[in-house]
């Protein structure tokens, strides 16, 4: 490069990527994520936060439930101990024992996003199969009583995705969060073209006319109009944050689910070798000017359409910048 790019300040590290739903739309509900399923080990954990010298925020989930993870408390305390602000999302439609939601309202995340989207049964089970309503809101309440008792103060978000089952469920939706004293955040859906490497079985169309709300206000812009992108700008995982499986492997982003898509394993290889290595090099120069570009190896990257390319300079991710 040019200039040399600052090691990664963020993180996404996936504890587990197998869930006890079954999510239309999402590779491991529907049994098309090409990668082995796993648990991450606590001890791998360890060894891949230690290769970050300057670590400060971490998103715990990517393509699993992260409470099925065993050893994800201890991944919370480690993560807080080092002083890292750490994120987890979550369905909560699970049964547990009191143990269980003691330690979940004593060793919260910094923030902690409950994914359900619906006000009631029957919408919130038109996306979110073999999911439990009832449960994911009994649970809710009890997080929050328990935070209540013990005087926790962990941030708790409920992420409700807006589609063309729920989405006239908002009002009630927003009192009930009123209510349960629950910040609420409503959120467009994406359809899964953003995903580079995986193969949808309905078609874009299809999916459109299922899925999309009628009101354009949750509508992504690539919805509204085909020539925008999913998102704006350049591609800021390549230069500013990591992505982790829970076998220690490295995906450039969050949007590839196909193991042949790796860049590097970090517990085989430390953060410098993988951060500057060839598959990066290449993959950084197809959205700045001034990078360099590397042997002529093509990645993931060259095919996907989720960014801007040939947009900005690599001192735009200077350590003045950042």
């Amino acid at each position: 490069m040019t200039n040399r790019l600052p090691l990664p300040t963020a993180a996404v590290i996936d504890p587990v990527n197998m869930c006890n739903l079954s999510c239309h739309l999402c590779p491991t509900g529907q049994k098309n994520l090409k990668y082995p399923q796993s648990h991450m080990s606590l001890e791998n954990f360890k060894k891949i936060i230690c290769r970050f010298p300057e670590l400060k925020t971490l998103e715990l989930y990517n393509w699993g439930e992260p409470f099925l993870n065993p050893s994800i408390f201890d991944m919370i305390s480690y993560a807080k101990e080092k002083r890292i602000f750490t994120q987890i999302h979550t369905n909560l439609s699970f049964n547990r024992d009191d143990a269980f939601f003691k330690s979940l309202a004593l060793n919260s995340p910094h923030k902690l996003i409950i994914s359900l989207d619906g006000a009631s049964r029957e919408s919130y089970s038109s996306f979110r199969v073999r999911g439990n309503f009832d449960l994911v809101i009994n649970n809710l309440i009890k997080v929050k009583r328990l935070q209540k008792e013990y005087g926790a103060s962990s941030f708790i978000q409920w992420k409700y995705i807006v589609n063309a089952f729920n989405e006239h469920e908002i009002p009630q939706a927003r009192q009930m969060a009123g209510e349960m004293g629950i910040r609420i955040q409503f959120v467009p859906m994406s359809i899964g073209d953003e995903m580079v490497d995986l193969q949808h079985r309905d078609s874009l169309d299809a999916r459109k006319k299922q899925w999309l709300p009628s009101d354009s206000a949750y509508l992504l812009p690539q919805y509204k109009n085909p020539a925008s992108k999913p998102f704006k700008g350049i591609c800021t995982y390549l230069f500013k944050t990591i992505v982790i499986n829970p076998d220690g492997g490295v995906f450039p982003c969050c949007y590839i689910t196909d193991e042949k898509n790796l860049f590097g394993n970090l517990l085989h290889e430390d953060l410098e070798t993988i951060w500057y290595n060839e598959k990066y090099e290449h993959s950084r120069s197809l959205f700045v000017e001034n990078c360099k570009a590397g042997n002529a190896c093509r990645t993931i990257c060259d095919v996907c359409a989720n960014f801007e390319k040939n947009f900005g300079t690599i001192e735009d991710f200077s350590p003045n910048i950042t």
